[in-house]
């Protein structure tokens, strides 16, 4: 059996899509204390923080949250579902945070992954565009 190449060109074109994704995400707190707040891209590339960002965050977020909250938030467009919804990485500190920076009354979700729509994750980026990631599925 050879390896089909359409599934293959489809896996090369995610993994390129994906590149700026962290390896790993880091707790808010973490973050607050280095001098320049950074985690290394699936892509072997470094995402940088915004320490402002970071600080008005740690501001409006309940100190409890400073170290359940990792970042960056990572939203994933699913391919299967449909163009404007966008699963987020991460439990209910992730979601909890999503509500508060945006004034929702709750954050839906599907078999315990939370999800939200494009113009709510425009919206989150244009206040805070160096927490947000956004990959495909």
């Amino acid at each position: 059996m050879g390896v089909d190449f359409s599934e293959e060109w489809l896996r090369n074109q995610l993994r390129e899509l994906n590149r700026d994704l962290p390896r790993v995400r880091v707790p808010l707190a973490r973050l607050l204390e280095m001098d320049n707040p950074s985690v290394e891209t699936v892509g072997g590339d470094i995402h940088y923080f915004d320490k402002r960002e970071l600080r008005e965050l740690a501001e409006i977020l309940p100190s409890e949250l400073h170290e359940k909250l990792k970042l960056p938030l990572v939203f994933r467009r699913s391919l299967e579902v449909g163009e404007s919804i966008y699963f987020l990485d991460g439990g209910g500190a992730e979601a909890e945070v999503l509500k508060k920076l945006l004034g929702l009354e709750f954050t839906p979700s599907i078999q315990q992954r939370y999800y939200t729509y494009k113009p709510v994750i425009t919206k989150l980026i244009s206040r805070f565009p160096s927490i947000v990631v956004i990959g495909v599925i």
